[in-house]
Order: structure tokens, then sequence, then C-alpha cells
């Protein structure tokens, strides 16, 4: 296991909290291939990630990757880190911006700097691995996480 020094950690943490709070240009729609037209395009499927992405913690990265595989879940999962303030409704917009198509998504950089969203969904996987239906899970985050802070206005699943 390395150990990283405090300064290049903080340097770190920097980067990826400045790049969370930036918005990407808008996207202009995909281009031939289906790939969104946008330095924060990923998919999943194919492996592909934007540099900034790929430089995380492996946490994080993997709670990425669930997200952009299996955004329904994500979507009746509220966040409490606060984010509901940037407008987000749902965990999954701490991680996906919007959904293009064929696998292909553009990411927000919001979780990547903030451990209560990616605790919240390494919760979720954790649950499904085991496999507790949706609205058992929407309630143990809510028991668990709704202490950290105020929560987006996430619909109950059905």
């Amino acid at each position: 296991m390395t150990t990283l020094s405090r300064r290049r950690l903080l340097a770190l943490a920097g980067g990826v909290a400045l790049s969370a709070c930036t918005a990407p240009p808008p996207s202009r729609g995909a281009g031939a291939t289906g790939k969104p037209d946008s330095p924060l395009a990923a998919n999943a499927a194919l492996d592909v990630w934007p540099t900034s992405v790929g430089a995380l913690p492996a946490q994080i990265r993997e709670a990425y990757a669930y997200a952009a595989t299996v955004p329904r879940s994500l979507r009746y999962i509220p966040c409490y880190c606060g984010c509901a303030n940037v407008g987000h409704g749902d965990n999954l917009a701490c991680y996906v911006r919007s959904e293009a198509g064929g696998g292909w998504v553009v990411l927000d950089l919001h979780a990547a700097g903030c451990g209560v969203c990616v605790g919240i969904t390494r919760d979720v996987m954790a649950m499904e691995r085991a496999g507790r239906p949706l609205a058992e899970i929407r309630r143990a985050v809510d028991q668990r996480w709704a202490s950290a802070g105020p929560g987006t206005p996430t619909p109950f699943p059905e």
C-alpha cells in the first residue's frame, strides 16, 4: 500500500474539489460513435473514463462505474451531503450529469470529492449484492445517512 505525502494529498484534494465545482463545457450532443462531445463522457461497458475519474482511488472509481451501469437504483436513493443546494435530486446526480444512450453518460465530478456521496453508493452496492429489495435499501440509507445533512428531494421506490 502506498502512502501519499500530506502536500500531495492536499493538492489532489484541491484539484478534485476544484474540478467538482466547475461545470464542464456544455455537451454538443453525441458524435458519430454515440459518444457525447464532452470531456466528462464515459462508458462503463467499454471501460472508457475521463482521465480525472481514472486517477481516483479504487473505491470511488467503483462507485462511478456502478452509477454509470446501474442508474435505476440510485435514482431512488437520496444524498445527504447537501448537494440538493446545487440542484441534485438523488444520489445518481452526484455521479451522472446526463445519459446519452448506448451506455454513454456525461459524468458529474461532485462525488469524486465527497465521502458522503460515495459512502451512500457503496452501502447501496453492498445491500444490492446481499439481495435486499430497493425499498428496504432506501429505508436503511435514510436511517444511516439522514444525520449527515439535508437530503435531496428523492422519490421513494414503489
